[in-house]
């Protein structure tokens, strides 16, 4: 990759394998390199990654809790949260300038914009149409 775009490393938690395998589609696109997928984030494995996606539906937990623990597992790495609608618990994670929050409903085009938004942790400029 250039210096002008490099390949972001993505890593995504998903808890389902039917959308793990969907994400390795997705994340296929220019100048992202999705390097791991994890069932949750207790198996997310301690590398450098660019970019953590992670389906804040799949979980229990609230969005910010899910944030904070892959940022204690990984350290200070932006986060791309997609979730079905746009919740409060969602919309009150965009205060953190390193999340991007964006909708399912998004096109792949979109998806990869907003992950390679996150990864530029560029979180505060206007959100793609489809993001939250």
């Amino acid at each position: 990759m250039d210096q002008e775009h490099p390949g972001y490393r993505v890593c995504v938690v998903e808890p389902q394998m039917v959308f793990r395998n969907a994400w390795r589609t997705i994340v296929a696109g220019l100048h992202l390199d999705l390097v791991a997928v994890a069932r949750s984030i207790d198996e997310l494995p301690r590398a450098p990654y660019d970019v953590v996606v992670i389906d804040a539906d799949g979980h229990a937990e609230p969005c910010a809790a899910l944030i904070r623990r892959i940022r204690a597992r990984l350290g200070d790495v932006p986060v791309c949260a997609v979730a079905q609608r746009p919740t409060l618990d969602l919309l009150s994670c965009r205060t953190d300038e390193t999340v991007v929050c964006v909708l399912k409903t998004a096109s792949n085009h979109i998806m990869r914009r907003a992950i390679r938004e996150a990864a530029r942790r560029r979180a505060a400029l206007p959100m793609p149409a489809g993001a939250a």
